[in-house]
């Protein structure tokens, strides 16, 4: 029980390293067209990153969503991007 809860706690911070590397890169390019560049940059990323944003989607969504995983993991870094550069 233990390792599970070990490697969830590594996950969830290997998946903030990655949607914040990620959000960087939507700030540095003034967040002109985050879709665009989100999926851009996804698109670099090795396929074990790319699957451990699939899998963190898939546990937020309960994994009722399995065809759509890719596309949520996206949406989910446009999401934190748009929450750290909200402005009231």
């Amino acid at each position: 029980m233990g390792e599970n809860v070990y490697f969830f706690n590594w996950a969830e911070e290997l998946v903030d390293k990655i949607v914040t590397s990620i959000c960087d890169v939507i700030t540095e390019e003034e967040g002109n067209d985050p879709i665009s560049i989100v999926q851009r940059e996804y698109e670099k990323l090795p396929p074990e990153k790319q699957f451990m944003l699939q899998y963190f989607a898939a546990v937020c969504w309960n994994e009722k969503q399995e065809e759509k995983y890719e596309a949520l993991a996206k949406q989910n870094i446009v999401d934190v991007w748009s929450a750290l550069n909200f402005v009231p």
